[in-house]
């Protein structure tokens, strides 16, 4: 939650209104999110506090991005069990 508002933040001091969205790895997840966030604010019919409309991503690529945490986290776990099982 706070990595997303970190985002919006940065478009907004930027003051980035049109733009293309890159995200690897954890910036996928991020980015992936972020356009979650901002459809479910389109069909609310939300603005921004100072009435601008929000931001609108033009394309988004996500390279390298897990589609399953549980799954990653998990196999995040099993590197590190193998690791300290192999460091006595």
């Amino acid at each position: 939650e706070r990595s997303l508002d970190d985002l919006e933040l940065l478009l907004k001091k930027l003051n980035l209104r049109r733009f293309h969205l890159y995200g690897h790895s954890y910036g996928g997840i991020l980015a992936f999110e972020y356009l979650k966030r901002v459809a479910e604010r389109g069909q609310s019919g939300e603005e921004e506090e100072d009435g601008d409309h929000l931001n609108k991503c033009l394309s988004v690529i996500l390279s390298s991005t897990p589609t399953d945490m549980e799954e990653t986290i998990q196999s995040i776990n099993d590197l590190e069990q193998s690791l300290l099982q192999q460091d006595p």
